[in-house]
């Protein structure tokens, strides 16, 4: 069953209508319109900053928090690398970051997730993949291990995570048919 947006635009006018009515007890008026304006942007405003004011006195990442409410307003439909990690897991793997990015010139942002495993108190290492949706008909979405060489992680502290793109090689590495010169990813 679709849920229709239209009723419930029509449900929220009806009721603020009568809540407006009964607040003020007149007609509204240019000066009225001001005013509700006004309080509909200093409502958020004022959210807005306390929550900033927050994270800042208790040096917390809003990022997760972000993730996650993203996740559950979107009725669990969002990707959530959080939610996906089984739960025999989840206390040995943690998503640190997920970014979206065109990775590969497919005009597609792929997902870039960096995952620390083998939590434990201090460092733990740090891996990366990409998960694009280039595969099989209708797209899955499908991993890319970012590997170092010589390494099984690409580092031990989550705060020297870094994903940029630069031009090294000229090497045409684009997709067809044009075959683009892509910047490479540099972490």
């Amino acid at each position: 069953m679709d849920f229709d947006l239209r009723i419930l635009f029509l449900f929220l006018l009806f009721v603020t209508a009568i809540i407006f009515v009964l607040r003020k007890g007149s007609a509204l008026t240019p000066t009225d319109l001001k005013e509700i304006v006004l309080d509909f942007l200093l409502v958020p405003a004022a959210l807005g900053t306390f929550a900033t004011f927050f994270f800042i006195l208790t040096r917390t990442d809003p990022l997760p928090l972000l993730r996650e409410a993203s996740y559950q307003l979107s009725f669990q439909q969002n990707v959530s690398f959080t939610q996906a990690i089984p739960e025999n897991l989840t206390k040995s793997l943690n998503v640190v970051s997920v970014a979206r990015h065109d990775t590969d010139g497919d005009e597609f942002n792929e997902w870039v997730v960096f995952y620390q495993f083998d939590l434990q108190p201090g460092n733990s290492p740090i891996k990366g993949v990409i998960y694009d949706n280039d595969r099989g008909n209708p797209p899955v979405i499908f991993p890319y291990e970012l590997r170092a060489p010589g390494r099984d992680y690409l580092s031990e502290h989550a705060g020297a995570i870094n994903l940029s793109f630069a031009k090294i090689t000229e090497d045409r590495n684009g997709p067809l048919p044009d075959r683009k010169d892509l910047d490479e990813i540099l972490v």
